[in-house]
């Protein structure tokens, strides 16, 4: 199918896309669903490379693959693990098992936990929130409180992630340590970047005059660890070995950012991203469509698309939450990324309304 594209392709020649535009193709290259309008008629794909394309995503088994991931089966073959990004955000739907044992109860007593603490700490005096972690445990959540601002009631959101000792220093320049609230992203809770800020963030609580014990959060699996670094149980929120990098935000990762815009605006940031999931899997136009955009992107198909020159500003952070590939087959471009922003924006707008290096195990500010 790969051959029959590029045959395709070269049979074309050099096609401007205006001269593919006449009376219907905007609509005929467009799909709307839930107030969302995916639009890619801009490009210079036509309904014969689209045809290839859908039936390259069937011959790809692309169907069975969701299906499989969608149940709770273990589609990580490296790691021996479900990928169940899509129950953390299944708020309304059926049980998922995993081993014979529904994950989505859990998952939702998680969330309830998440959203006492959120409202305690609203109602309380902090006004700062430090979130540190790294990769996964930082991207996702800046990204959405960069996105989200304009939802922002609550105290105000901050990210380290970088070791640089600058990093954690600028953060913390300005802020009150008696009135901040230090939340440590890692699973293991072994990390040595977040570690060290972390260790960092809690001299300086201390030299400060706060309380570490009650103005310490962790999202973590290791409460040995937590326990051991200061942290009571009742302020670490874990999650299971199928929640993991970028799409984590949508569980106990995304703590940092449910305290910013608040419990039900969380809970509407999770229906958006479920309402989606759900036309994935059950609308076959929407599927399709977002599976030929990802094919489309491919190197090997070598279609030229329009740049796209307008997107959101606040969303250009989900560029680092994509996955990076060397494989030519699914190499990413620049303007994808635009694309996924946009579209992410939509989603969002759709749901919502509208330097010192490091010494030893801690950094020194002064």
């Amino acid at each position: 199918m790969f051959e029959a594209l590029k045959t395709h392709r070269t049979s074309r020649g050099d096609v401007s896309i205006l001269d593919l535009f006449d009376g219907a193709r905007a609509e005929a290259f467009s799909v709307r669903q839930d107030g969302l309008l995916f639009d890619y008629s801009k490009t210079q794909i036509d309904a014969v490379a689209r045809d290839l394309l859908v039936k390259l995503t069937e011959d790809s088994g692309l169907a069975s693959h969701r299906k499989a991931m969608f149940s709770g089966e273990k589609i990580n073959e490296t790691e021996g693990r479900a990928v169940l990004h899509t129950a953390l955000r299944n708020l309304t739907g059926d049980p998922v098992l995993v081993g014979g044992v529904d994950v989505v109860q859990p998952v939702r007593a998680m969330l309830e936990r998440m959203a006492d603490f959120a409202r305690g700490v609203r109602g309380s005096a902090i006004t700062d929130v430090v979130n540190i972690g790294i990769g996964g445990s930082d991207l996702g959540p800046a990204m959405a409180a960069l996105a989200l601002s304009p939802y922002h009631d609550g105290p105000r959101c901050h990210f380290v992630s970088n070791v640089d000792g600058a990093h954690v220093a600028e953060t913390l320049a300005g802020l009150d340590a008696k009135t901040t609230l230090v939340i440590v992203a890692s699973k293991t809770f072994t990390t040595i970047e977040t570690m060290t800020n972390a260790q960092t963030a809690r001299d300086w609580m201390v030299a400060g005059g706060g309380d570490p014990g009650a103005q310490f959060a962790a999202v973590s699996t290791a409460e040995d660890k937590t326990a051991a670094f200061g942290i009571p149980a009742f302020r670490v929120f874990g999650f299971e070995d199928w929640v993991g990098g970028r799409y984590s935000m949508w569980g106990p990762i995304g703590l940092s950012l449910m305290i910013a815009i608040g419990p039900e605006n969380f809970r509407d940031f999770l229906r958006g991203a479920e309402a989606m999931d759900r036309i994935s899997a059950r609308r076959r136009r929407w599927k399709t469509c977002r599976s030929c955009w990802r094919w489309w992107g491919c190197g090997t198909i070598r279609f030229v698309a329009m740049r796209p020159a307008l997107f959101y500003l606040t969303i250009n952070a989900l560029a680092a939450c994509l996955p990076i590939c060397s494989s030519l087959r699914w190499r990413a471009t620049a303007s994808a990324c635009r694309w996924m922003a946009l579209i992410w924006r939509c989603i969002l707008a759709r749901w919502f309304g509208v330097s010192r290096a490091p010494t030893g195990s801690t950094h020194s500010i002064s």
